[in-house]
């Protein structure tokens, strides 16, 4: 294994740590919904997403690279969910269609990877990670990346307007823009 693989892996170690101090902080307070769905989010999807970005630096094809981010795909649909209901906690109200819309398009993004010019296109290649000197086959991703983003993008904006003008459980803007600084981290992470 590799410094970066295992840098990345550390990174995984961190969102298990999280997990494990929300769900301690959810037994300890049972009303405090939003640690368990932190959890859910840093457990079930960003631990996961942390060991296929690792495997990803020791890819040999394209193929291979397209069958890692998948999985890495997948982890994205979790923490998109545990992210969703995360913020329905912490507003204080159901996001109904912005979480269908927000899970349902990150989880459509599985299959539409594998349509010709929307997502993988098997062309190797060489990428290359200077600091570490490591290298490692990849596919080129066409629009993928750029349609995960609309759909955060859409979800955030639906969420600002929905609750922007009354304020969630009545403290204001603050908590909207909390919300919606959990999405922007995660799909930042995730791209």
């Amino acid at each position: 294994m590799n410094s970066a693989a295992t840098l990345t892996l550390l990174c995984g170690v961190v969102a298990l740590c999280t997990a494990a101090f929300n769900l301690v902080f959810h037994q300890m307070r049972r009303q405090e919904v939003a640690h368990f769905w932190l959890a859910v989010a840093a457990a079930g999807g960003v631990a996961p997403c942390s060991v296929f970005a690792a495997w990803l630096y020791h890819s040999a094809s394209p193929w291979d690279a397209a069958l890692i981010r998948q999985g890495q795909l997948l982890s994205c649909v979790v923490v998109a969910y545990g992210m969703a209901r995360f913020s329905e906690a912490f507003l204080g109200r159901e996001l109904g269609w912005i979480k269908t819309t927000l899970v349902g398009g990150v989880a459509a993004l599985i299959p539409l990877s594998w349509l010709p010019g929307v997502g993988f296109t098997f062309e190797p290649v060489v990428r290359s990670v200077p600091p570490f000197d490591v290298e490692y086959i990849d596919t080129t991703v066409s629009s993928l990346h750029a349609a995960a983003a609309l759909v955060v993008v859409v979800g955030a904006a639906a969420l600002y307007r929905e609750y922007g003008r009354h304020g969630p459980k009545g403290s204001g803007r603050p908590a909207l823009l909390t919300a919606g600084g959990w999405f922007a981290a995660c799909a930042a992470f995730d791209t």
